[in-house]
Parts: structure tokens; C-alpha cells; sequence
């Protein structure tokens, strides 16, 4: 299976850089080369299917490639010492891929042994859809290039504790605005800061957010001094997100609620690192967010995903709870 050229084909659809891919993925763009090039490391692959649309065939079903990887194996009843064998790589690489780890190049070798039918291309026809729906054709389709979070990503993590989103929020990486909109709504007039909007969506937030609200534009982690808040909801760049609550702990006195895919956790050291910054609780949500665009269908998502709330001071471990978009329920 040839990734890196799936990978070139779905960016050179939407008219992305290299280093515009990697700027939405939280990656580098020498990571991005290496990944067109079937180098590089199969998390590099996790982070850009996020914001590409790619469809893939001939493989079990999964939410991630070593899920696949696992079922299409058993499916043709191959132990993991026979699909290596076929795969020409070791028994523990094997296991490496299943987990979700190893390379780009093991991960193709594991395909071809497992499920030899297997294809991975760009997905045309979002593309076509949307630019038939626009008197602006392609410049419009490329603008609209934001992925937005649903509402019932993050609505019933409002229902859920409400006294987290009291005073002043703040969302780094707001888009459309939407979550300090809803917040609003809800009775809570600020003021709140929004950053990282497109230059289309400030007007459109201008009329919906009440004028105490600040409205930036630009890289979270270079502002100097973010405005001083009470909490921050935002859904931000997967390999940033870390880096994100450490900042917040400067301006932020409240929780920090972050959402992330459930693989955020999945390694030791992030494990020891949302510890160490007061992860206090890890709500799944029941199903996974479709992103939407300004027009057209929304975007598929084959990760699972969850709030992950800081709190101040916070030293146990966290807890897991489940979110409830039909009956909501107050946190404990």
C-alpha cells in the first residue's frame, strides 16, 4: 500500500502545502516529506488522516490501522508469527504495528501480508460536491477548509459540571467560535477570548459574541500574554495539546477542558504527563465527532474521543466518566 502517495494525492486535493498539512496536524513539515516519501512513523500517519479525507478498502474494519491490522490477520486465521513471516519483518515489529506503533514502511509490509487487497486514496467526491455547490469554485472549497467541532461534541460537556464554565473563558483555537457561542447562550456573557479564527469567521463572530469579547488571530504558544481566564474549552492540535495545558496553567484559573482523541493517553510518558498537569477527569464522548465545513458533508472520524479536564491542584488519579448528549448528568 502506497501511504505516501495517498497521503500527496488527498493534500493536493484540497491545495495544501506541505507545511500548511503540517501546521493543521501539529507535525513538522520534514515529517510530512518523509511520510509522502513512506518513511517516517505510523502516528505521523494517525495525525494527518485527521485532516485528510482518505478512504481505504480491502482491510477490516477499525479505528486505527493496528485495529485493522489485528482483524484482517485473524480474519484470514494468520498467528503473528505466520503474518511476519509473510510480511518479511520480526514477530515483535508485528506487534509494534498492531499497537499502533512502528514505521510507515512495516505498516505497508503488514498489509500486503494480511490483507493483500488492501487501497488507500484520496476521497474525490467531498471535493467535487462542494465545488458544484460554489459560484467560487476551488477558492471557496479551500477556504472553507476548517474543521469544525460538532455541537453534540461538546454540548453535553457544558450539561455535564456547568459551574466549570463560569467568569471569563477562553478558546485558543476557536474557529468559528461556536463553544464560547453556545457558552453565551447559555447566559454567560464574559468577557471571553477567541484565537486562531479565520479571517471570514470574525464578522460572523463580531454579530454573535457580545463586544466585551476579544477576537485574535494567530499561533496560540507565540502569544506572549494570553488574557487571564477562568477556563478554557478548546479542541486543539493533537501533538500541541500538551503543550497547551502547560500554558493555560499561566492564564488560567479554572479547568482546562481539552478535546482530544482517546489515543492522547496512549503512551507512557503522556500518561505521566497529564498527570503531572492535574488531569482530573477523561469524559468519552458517545459517539465520534464528524468535523463539519462550511458547506458539503462532514468529514468522518476514525478515532474515538474524550474531554480531558485540569483542574488546579489536582493530584489523584483522574476519573473516566461517560458523556450523555440525550440525558445529561452533573459530575460528582
Amino acid at each position: 500500500m502506497d501511504f505516501g502517495a495517498a497521503v500527496r494525492e488527498a493534500r493536493r486535493r484540497q491545495n495544501w502545502t506541505q507545511a500548511q498539512l503540517a501546521q493543521r496536524s501539529g507535525l513538522s513539515r520534514q515529517a510530512i516529506n518523509l511520510l509522502e516519501k513512506n518513511r517516517g512513523r505510523v502516528s505521523t500517519l494517525a495525525a494527518v488522516e485527521q485532516h485528510l479525507s482518505l478512504r481505504s478498502s480491502g482491510v477490516s474494519n477499525g479505528a486505527a490501522w493496528g485495529e485493522r491490522i489485528r482483524a484482517s490477520r485473524l480474519a484470514r486465521r494468520m498467528s503473528i508469527s505466520e503474518a511476519a513471516k509473510v510480511a518479511a519483518v520480526a514477530t515483535n515489529t508485528l506487534r509494534a504495528v498492531e499497537s499502533g506503533g512502528g514505521s510507515v514502511d512495516s505498516l505497508a509490509r503488514v498489509i500486503a501480508a494480511v490483507a493483500p487487497k488492501a487501497r488507500l486514496k484520496a476521497d474525490g467526491g467531498w471535493k467535487s460536491g462542494l465545488t458544484n455547490i460554489n459560484r467560487g469554485g476551488l477558492e471557496r472549497l479551500h477556504k472553507s477548509e476548517t474543521y469544525r467541532t460538532p455541537r453534540y461534541a461538546f454540548s453535553p460537556l457544558l450539561d455535564y459540571c456547568p459551574e466549570w464554565f463560569e467568569g471569563r473563558g477562553c478558546d485558543p483555537s476557536a474557529g468559528d467560535g461556536r463553544m464560547l457561542a453556545e457558552i453565551v447562550a447559555r447566559g454567560n456573557d464574559g468577557p471571553h477570548w477567541a484565537n486562531d479564527i479565520r479571517e471570514e469567521d470574525e464578522a460572523r463572530m463580531r454579530a454573535t459574541l457580545p463586544a466585551s469579547t476579544t477576537i485574535t488571530v494567530g499561533d496560540y504558544l507565540a502569544v506572549a500574554d494570553p488574557p487571564h481566564a477562568d477556563f478554557m474549552l478548546t479542541n486543539a492540535p493533537f501533538t500541541l495539546a500538551i503543550d497547551f495545558v502547560r500554558k493555560a496553567r499561566a492564564h488560567v484559573r479554572g479547568p482546562v477542558c481539552i478535546l482530544q482523541s482517546v489515543a492522547w493517553q496512549g503512551t507512557r510518558k503522556r500518561s505521566q504527563q497529564l498527570r503531572e498537569a492535574g488531569l482530573a477527569y477523561v469524559l468519552n464522548l458517545p459517539r465520534r465527532p464528524k468535523w463539519e465545513v462550511d458547506v458539503g458533508v462532514a468529514h468522518s472520524n476514525i478515532w474515538d474521543f474524550a474531554w480531558f479536564v485540569f483542574l488546579p491542584g489536582h493530584d489523584r488519579l483522574p476519573q473516566m466518566d461517560w458523556l450523555d448528549e440525550r440525558q445529561p448528568f452533573p459530575a460528582s
